[in-house]
């Protein structure tokens, strides 16, 4: 099965700041041209992620950047772009960075133009605390956008913030973490959703000896560790790689992610 026959790839990479989320994402077309394509368009949402400081100087000659105008209704603005036949343009990936942001974004628009809720607690500045309604909402235009990304027919890499759900004092449950919007209970339905889920980690090295000076390695995981949510489309009921540390070019992630899956699908 070739990188055509198999679908387009509908990715999530989740993980806490400075983990290594976006330089991995944009090697993507670098690193497997068969599966994403050579060029990939870089939709800029998080402060600073329109400077691309943490990407590859090799990686961005490949990405057609795009920049949103947070001003300005973001929810129509990415529903266009998702909604572009950027195909006519050699392009069949899209990288969101991050879709955290963009619904913390959706959020604070939502509730300031109060729509949803007519009993909103003025903060000051024209800034409104939301209600119950404006999550509900956004919660909507995120399935809305998640929908678009899926009949787009395109490959989609949408980043997250990861974000840690403890259940209250007193209430039953257990610890799990994932890819963070504005609500807790989005987690689990994100996770669903897309066909891969990456979960990145930066962590200390093992040491030999307590001299030895503290050095930190990037780790990919492709199963679910601890509380975290990951998991890796293979047709195959044993995930043979279940996590893939990052080397200094994060190349190796997605070459081995792509020979993995090709290989499970000969079998």
């Amino acid at each position: 099965m070739g990188a055509q026959d198999r679908g387009p790839a509908l990715i999530c990479l989740s993980g806490a700041g400075e983990s290594g989320k976006t330089r991995l994402a944009c090697t993507a077309p670098r690193a497997c041209p068969d599966w994403f394509g050579s060029r990939a368009v870089y939709l800029a949402i998080d402060p600073e992620s329109a400077s691309l400081g943490s990407v590859l100087w090799e990686d961005r000659p490949n990405l057609e950047r795009v920049i949103i105008d947070t001003n300005k209704d973001v929810f129509d603005q990415v529903k266009d772009i998702y909604s572009y036949n950027w195909k006519g343009e050699g392009i069949s990936t899209i990288i969101t960075d991050t879709m955290t942001v963009l619904s913390q974004v959706m959020l604070s628009q939502v509730t300031n133009s109060g729509k949803f809720s007519d009993r909103h607690i003025v903060l000051g500045a024209g800034v409104n605390q939301p209600m119950p309604g404006d999550f509900l909402a956004v919660g909507t235009l995120m399935m809305s956008l998640l929908k678009k990304q899926l009949a787009s027919g395109l490959n989609h890499i949408s980043l997250f913030h990861d974000q840690e759900v403890r259940p209250e004092p007193g209430q039953p449950g257990e610890p799990y973490g994932g890819p963070a919007t504005v609500g807790k209970a989005s987690i689990r339905s994100i996770v669903n959703w897309y066909n891969t889920v990456l979960h990145l980690v930066k962590q200390p090295k093992k040491r030999t000896s307590p001299t030895q000076p503290i050095e930190h390695e990037h780790v990919v995981y492709t199963s679910g560790h601890g509380i975290w949510q990951a998991k890796l489309r293979v047709p195959t009921p044993v995930n043979h790689i279940p996590c893939i540390t990052m080397g200094t070019d994060p190349a190796n992630v997605w070459q081995t992610i792509h020979q993995v899956e090709m290989e499970s699908n000969t079998q």
